[in-house]
């Protein structure tokens, strides 16, 4: 027989687990945009170019969740290329 555990905790904390290195990548590209006003790049260029090279290692996991928060806030503007891929710029504030 095999011990019953409990789903229900455990999704929980991965559920937190999740928000908080969504919290954390978007928070680091606000920086990243506040810094460089005429930022733009596809999210693997972001990736690549925008974060630190330590300590967002599970980034790609997240990336397109948080780049349609910025782009619901109001942040970045998306843009379809003619390969598909989408280029994310910075929306300038006034």
């Amino acid at each position: 027989m095999h011990p019953v555990t409990s789903t229900t905790t455990e999704t929980h904390i991965l559920i937190k687990d999740h928000a908080a290195r969504e919290a954390r990548l978007r928070e680091e590209l606000l920086r990243y945009l506040r810094v460089h006003s005429r930022a733009g790049d596809t999210s693997e260029g972001i990736l690549a170019s925008w974060l630190p090279k330590h300590g967002f290692e599970d980034a790609p996991e997240h990336i397109e969740v948080v780049l349609k928060q910025l782009v619901s806030s109001g942040y970045l503007r998306p843009h379809v290329l003619a390969d598909g891929k989408t280029f994310y710029e910075r929306v300038r504030r006034r």
